[in-house]
C-alpha cells in the first residue's frame, strides 16, 4: 500500500478520530442542507436554535444546532478552527475531557441564549459549533499562553494573542450585527472554556487569585523613597 503524500502530513496530524468524526458529521449535514432543497425547511425549522421552535418544546435543538451549518462561511471557519486546535487539546486533555470542553460551553451557552430568546421575544437563529470552537481557542490560549503558534506559513504569534484576536473578532461581529443574544452566548462559552481548561478547579482558583491580586495592588501605592503606604 502506497504511503500518503508528505504534503498531507500536517493535515493528517491534526485529524484525530474524534476530530474527524465531528468534522464528518457536520460536513454530511451541511452537504445535505446545500444540495437537497426539500431538507432545508426541516433543518431550519427543527434542528437550528430559534425561539419559534423552542416555543414548540423542541429542546433537542440545543444539541443539533451544533452540527448544523446554514452558511458556507460559518461552516468553513468552524471546521478550520476545530481542525487547528482540536487535536492539540485532545492530546493534552484526553478524549473525554476534550469532548467536555467541546460540548459543555456550547450547550450552556445555547441554553442561556434559548432562555433569553424566550424571555425577550428576540428570534435570532443560531446554527453551527461556533461557541464550541471559541471555547476551544480560549482553552488553547490559556493552556499554551506565550507559546508561539504557527498560524499560516511564516505567520507566528503567541497562543494567547491568537485567542484574544478571535474572541475580539467574535464580540465585534456580534455588536455590529446587533446580535445581543449571540454576544451573551459567546461570552459565556469563553468564560466556561477558560475555567474548564484549568482542570479540577485550577481555572477557578486562577481566576480568583488574579482578581485577589488586582485588588491587593490597588490597596497599596508606591511612594518616593521605596516605602509602601496603604
Amino acid at each position: 500500500r502506497a504511503a500518503p503524500p508528505q504534503w498531507l502530513r500536517p493535515l493528517r496530524d491534526r485529524l484525530s478520530p474524534t476530530i474527524t468524526a465531528l468534522v464528518v458529521v457536520s460536513a454530511i449535514v451541511f452537504a445535505m442542507y446545500a444540495a437537497v432543497a426539500p431538507v432545508r425547511g426541516f433543518i431550519d425549522e427543527h434542528l437550528t436554535l430559534s425561539r419559534t421552535a423552542l416555543a414548540r418544546s423542541e429542546p433537542w435543538q440545543l444539541v443539533t444546532c451544533l452540527f448544523v451549518h446554514v452558511e458556507p462561511v460559518s461552516f468553513f471557519f468552524d471546521m478550520l478552527g476545530l481542525w487547528f486546535v482540536g487535536a492539540a487539546l485532545e492530546r493534552e486533555f484526553g478524549r473525554t475531557r476534550f469532548l467536555l470542553l467541546f460540548f459543555g460551553p456550547a450547550l450552556i451557552g445555547n441554553l442561556v441564549m434559548a432562555v433569553m430568546m424566550l424571555l425577550t421575544g428576540r428570534n435570532e437563529i443560531h446554527a453551527g459549533c461556533g461557541l464550541a470552537v471559541l471555547a476551544l481557542f480560549v482553552a488553547f490560549g490559556r493552556l499554551y499562553n506565550r507559546t508561539p503558534a504557527r498560524v499560516f506559513g511564516s505567520l507566528v504569534m503567541e497562543a494567547r494573542t491568537l485567542s484574544l484576536i478571535l474572541v475580539g473578532f467574535a464580540v465585534v461581529a456580534d455588536l455590529l450585527r446587533g446580535a445581543m443574544v449571540a454576544l451573551v452566548g459567546d461570552i459565556i462559552a469563553c468564560a466556561i472554556g477558560y475555567l474548564l481548561a484549568g482542570g479540577r478547579g485550577a481555572g477557578v482558583r486562577a481566576l480568583f487569585d488574579r482578581l485577589r491580586g488586582s485588588k491587593a495592588r490597588r490597596r497599596f501605592q508606591v511612594v518616593e523613597g521605596g516605602r509602601s503606604e496603604e
